[in-house]
C-alpha cells in the first residue's frame, strides 16, 4: 500500500513540478496572462468580486478570454485539462483557492457552474486524491471554508432607501463566527475600516433598542 502511495505522490509531484515550470515560473506566461488581465481590469480581489465578474461579463468578453487563453496556453504547451485553473487564475488571481490544476493524485480540485441565478461550486474529490494525508485535509477545508455561503449585500433601508440596512449582514456574520471582519470585507468588497464601522453601528443601534 505504501509503495503505491508513494507511486502516486511521485506522480502528483511530477505533475506540480510541470505546472510550476510551465505556468508559475515561465516568464513569457506570466507576462501573457498580466497582459490579459490589463486588458479586461482583473484579477478581482476576493470570492464574491469573482463571482460578480462572471455575472457581470458578458459571453462576448468570456468568449475571447477562452480564445485568448487558449491561444497562450497553446504557444507554452501548457497542458489543456488546466484551461479552467488558468482562467480563474486569470480573473482572481494567482493566489486565489478556486480551480487549481487537476493533478491526477495529490490535492483535489474543483469545478463551477451556473445554476439559474447562481453558482455552484463542488469539490472534486479523484480516485487519486490521498484523502488519510493531513495536508490534504487542511486543504479541504480550506476550499470549504472559501466556497461556504456569502454574505448578503447591504439592503436599501426600508425607512430611507437612499441609504443601506446592515443589518442582514450583521445576522450573516453571527452565524458564521469563525468570519472576520477583513475577510468579510474583502467578501463583500469594501474596506475593513467601513465595515467595521457599519457592523459597530448596527451592534449600537440594537442595543439602544434593547434599552428603551
Amino acid at each position: 500500500m505504501e509503495t503505491h502511495r508513494r507511486r502516486l505522490r511521485n506522480i502528483a509531484e511530477a505533475e506540480r513540478s510541470e505546472w510550476r515550470r510551465t505556468v508559475v515560473e515561465n516568464p513569457e506566461f506570466v507576462a501573457g496572462i498580466q497582459q490579459l488581465r490589463q486588458s479586461l481590469g482583473l484579477p478581482v480581489a476576493g470570492y464574491v468580486a469573482f463571482l460578480r465578474w462572471l455575472d457581470s461579463a458578458g459571453p462576448e468578453i468570456r468568449e475571447q478570454l477562452n480564445k485568448s487563453i487558449e491561444e497562450l496556453m497553446e504557444k507554452h504547451q501548457v497542458r489543456k485539462e488546466w484551461a479552467e485553473a488558468i482562467w480563474n487564475r486569470v480573473i482572481g488571481g494567482d493566489d486565489f483557492p478556486l480551480g487549481g490544476p487537476r493533478f491526477r493524485s495529490g490535492l483535489p480540485s474543483t469545478r463551477m457552474w451556473h445554476d439559474g441565478d447562481r453558482f455552484i461550486h463542488e469539490i472534486v474529490i479523484g480516485e487519486y486524491v490521498d484523502l488519510e494525508n493531513p495536508l490534504v485535509q487542511d486543504y479541504i477545508q480550506q476550499l470549504r471554508d472559501v466556497i461556504r455561503s456569502t454574505p448578503p449585500d447591504p439592503q436599501p433601508s426600508k425607512n430611507n432607501p437612499r441609504k443601506r440596512d446592515w443589518t442582514p449582514v450583521w445576522q450573516w456574520w453571527k452565524q458564521h463566527p469563525d468570519v472576520t471582519v477583513n475577510e468579510l470585507a474583502r467578501m463583500l468588497n469594501y474596506s475593513r475600516e467601513y465595515v467595521s464601522r457599519k457592523l459597530s453601528e448596527v451592534e449600537a443601534e440594537g442595543s439602544s433598542h434593547k434599552s428603551e
